[in-house]
């Protein structure tokens, strides 16, 4: 199929060259992109309600919960530093106990990490709650497992922490690690340090922020269909 289409759109640098590999003729790098009406490091969030009275640093998780997350590191991390307390928000996979024991780990992984005194679970919560809860938070996680799938999806939030001006810690995802955007990098297992060094940055230097912010500014909805219209207008 790929050998007849006059043009791809891929969604990784990864998956274009797998694409052109197959023999397509014309292959666009062409990723998720992020409302930015809706994440506006600029704008100012009330706190969740949730949130309130809960110590700083506040790690933050948000996304779809399933296998793909490392919950051993997370758990490592969590018990190794009491006084960080992580927040976990979005929809709990209905296999995630099959998906956990298909990869050899302990089905009941996610419930041990929520169990912990520092780890607070906030439900699945609508997309418009999501940027409060970033601006509550001082780090954004993306503590994925590395697979095949993991190297060639780029994650949508590392665009949403990083357009409300929050440091980024994520495991080695090829895709996520883009050139001028601030993210520390850590290996899977153990995100003590990498956190650390986020959290050394100064959170709420305005600079820093506005770096932060621009580095994701081209990744918008309305950017990305500007792109699609170039690339569809173009012979």
């Amino acid at each position: 199929m790929l050998q007849r289409v006059d043009l791809a759109l891929a969604a990784s640098d990864e998956l274009a060259e797998r694409f052109r590999r197959d023999g397509c003729r014309r292959v666009e790098v062409f990723p998720c992109a992020y409302n930015g009406d809706l994440f506006d490091g600029r704008r100012s969030y009330p706190e969740p309600e949730a949130l309130r009275g809960l110590p700083h640093p506040r790690l933050l998780f948000s996304g779809h919960i399933t296998g793909r997350i490392d919950f051993q590191g997370l758990l490592h991390t969590m018990e190794a530093r009491p006084e960080w307390h992580l927040v976990l928000i979005g929809l709990v996979s209905a296999g995630l106990s099959e998906e956990l024991a298909c990869s050899g780990r302990d089905r009941n992984l996610f419930e041990r990490l929520c169990a912990l005194p520092n780890v607070h679970y906030g439900g699945a919560v609508s997309l418009a709650q999501v940027p409060p809860n970033i601006a509550a938070c001082d780090v954004g996680l993306i503590p994925y497992c590395l697979s095949d799938f993991t190297r060639t999806s780029p994650p949508i939030k590392a665009f949403e922490y990083l357009s409300m001006g929050k440091p980024v810690v994520s495991t080695n995802i090829p895709s996520a690690i883009r050139e001028g955007m601030e993210i520390v990098v850590s290996d899977e297992g153990d995100y003590c340090e990498a956190v650390q060094k986020a959290l050394s940055v100064c959170t709420h230097e305005s600079g820093r922020q506005d770096q932060r912010m621009a580095s994701v500014a081209q990744h918008t909805v309305a950017a990305r269909a500007k792109q699609l219209l170039e690339f569809v207008g173009s012979k």
